[in-house]
Protein backbone atom coordinates (compact mmCIF):
# COMPACT_ATOMS: atom_id res chain seq x y z
CA UNK A 1 0.00 0.00 0.00
CA UNK A 2 1.87 3.18 -0.96
CA UNK A 3 2.21 6.22 1.63
CA UNK A 4 -0.59 8.46 0.11
CA UNK A 5 -3.44 5.48 0.50
CA UNK A 6 -2.69 4.84 3.94
CA UNK A 7 -2.71 8.04 4.79
CA UNK A 8 -5.80 8.56 3.16
CA UNK A 9 -7.33 6.29 5.18
CA UNK A 10 -5.82 7.69 8.48
CA UNK A 11 -7.84 10.65 7.44
CA UNK A 12 -4.62 12.51 7.95
CA UNK A 13 -2.43 13.85 5.48
CA UNK A 14 0.87 16.24 5.85
CA UNK A 15 1.35 19.44 3.35
CA UNK A 16 3.58 17.46 1.76
CA UNK A 17 1.28 14.36 0.47
CA UNK A 18 -1.59 17.11 0.04
CA UNK A 19 1.03 19.04 -2.72
CA UNK A 20 1.52 14.72 -4.23
CA UNK A 21 -1.84 14.59 -4.81
CA UNK A 22 -1.59 18.14 -6.45
CA UNK A 23 0.72 17.06 -9.22
CA UNK A 24 -1.21 13.84 -9.78
CA UNK A 25 -2.96 16.66 -12.24
CA UNK A 26 -2.49 20.06 -11.74
CA UNK A 27 -4.99 21.43 -13.98
CA UNK A 28 -8.02 19.44 -12.32
CA UNK A 29 -7.16 18.66 -8.84
CA UNK A 30 -7.34 23.16 -7.53
CA UNK A 31 -10.43 23.05 -9.43
CA UNK A 32 -12.59 20.19 -7.41
CA UNK A 33 -11.08 22.07 -4.55
CA UNK A 34 -12.49 25.08 -5.19
CA UNK A 35 -15.91 23.20 -6.26
CA UNK A 36 -15.99 21.26 -3.21
CA UNK A 37 -15.19 23.77 -0.15
CA UNK A 38 -18.71 25.42 0.45
CA UNK A 39 -19.74 21.76 0.94
CA UNK A 40 -17.68 21.29 4.35
CA UNK A 41 -18.80 21.53 7.64
CA UNK A 42 -14.84 22.83 9.06
CA UNK A 43 -13.67 20.74 12.13
CA UNK A 44 -11.47 24.21 12.88
CA UNK A 45 -13.93 24.96 16.13
CA UNK A 46 -16.71 25.66 13.45
CA UNK A 47 -19.50 23.57 15.71
CA UNK A 48 -23.45 23.19 13.67
CA UNK A 49 -24.97 25.48 16.32
CA UNK A 50 -25.77 29.35 14.99
CA UNK A 51 -24.26 31.13 17.59
CA UNK A 52 -23.37 34.88 16.21
CA UNK A 53 -19.44 33.28 17.27
CA UNK A 54 -19.86 29.91 15.22
CA UNK A 55 -21.38 31.94 12.35
CA UNK A 56 -18.24 34.66 12.32
CA UNK A 57 -16.07 32.10 12.71
CA UNK A 58 -17.04 29.71 9.28
CA UNK A 59 -17.14 33.44 7.40
CA UNK A 60 -13.33 34.16 8.36
CA UNK A 61 -12.85 30.51 7.68
CA UNK A 62 -14.60 30.85 3.82
CA UNK A 63 -13.01 34.57 3.30
CA UNK A 64 -9.54 33.52 3.97
CA UNK A 65 -10.34 30.04 1.95
CA UNK A 66 -11.14 32.78 -0.90
CA UNK A 67 -8.01 35.09 -0.56
CA UNK A 68 -6.16 31.63 -0.91
CA UNK A 69 -8.09 30.83 -4.49
CA UNK A 70 -6.94 34.44 -5.22
CA UNK A 71 -3.58 34.33 -4.30
CA UNK A 72 -3.44 30.80 -6.35
CA UNK A 73 -4.76 32.69 -9.65
CA UNK A 74 -1.96 35.29 -9.19
CA UNK A 75 0.58 32.09 -9.02
CA UNK A 76 -1.46 30.28 -12.32
CA UNK A 77 -1.04 33.13 -14.02
CA UNK A 78 2.34 33.89 -14.17
CA UNK A 79 2.68 29.57 -14.87
CA UNK A 80 0.52 29.76 -17.91
CA UNK A 81 1.94 33.50 -19.17
CA UNK A 82 5.74 33.27 -18.15
CA UNK A 83 6.08 29.70 -18.73
CA UNK A 84 7.26 29.70 -14.68
CA UNK A 85 6.96 25.98 -14.32
CA UNK A 86 8.87 26.03 -11.21
CA UNK A 87 6.32 28.09 -9.33
CA UNK A 88 3.56 24.93 -9.57
CA UNK A 89 4.23 24.14 -5.95
CA UNK A 90 3.40 27.60 -5.14
CA UNK A 91 0.24 26.83 -6.77
CA UNK A 92 0.01 24.03 -5.46
CA UNK A 93 0.48 25.30 -1.95
CA UNK A 94 -2.32 28.17 -2.34
CA UNK A 95 -4.74 26.03 -4.66
CA UNK A 96 -4.72 22.78 -2.12
CA UNK A 97 -2.67 22.77 0.86
CA UNK A 98 -3.75 26.23 2.32
CA UNK A 99 -7.47 25.76 1.39
CA UNK A 100 -7.75 22.33 2.58
CA UNK A 101 -5.75 22.74 5.83
CA UNK A 102 -8.24 25.74 6.03
CA UNK A 103 -11.70 24.06 5.71
CA UNK A 104 -10.77 20.64 6.76
CA UNK A 105 -13.97 18.41 7.99
CA UNK A 106 -17.00 16.49 6.80
CA UNK A 107 -18.53 17.25 3.39
CA UNK A 108 -22.15 17.03 3.62
CA UNK A 109 -22.93 20.08 4.75
CA UNK A 110 -23.68 23.36 2.35
CA UNK A 111 -22.01 26.22 4.49
CA UNK A 112 -23.31 28.94 1.99
CA UNK A 113 -25.96 28.74 -0.91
Amino acid sequence: MSPQVRALRSRFLTAQDKLDLFFSDYSLVPLMVEENYLEVTPANGVDRRSTMHAQCRLLDLLSSTADAFVDADHVDKAVRTQQAWSLLPMLGFHSCVRPSHLMHGQMGCVCVR
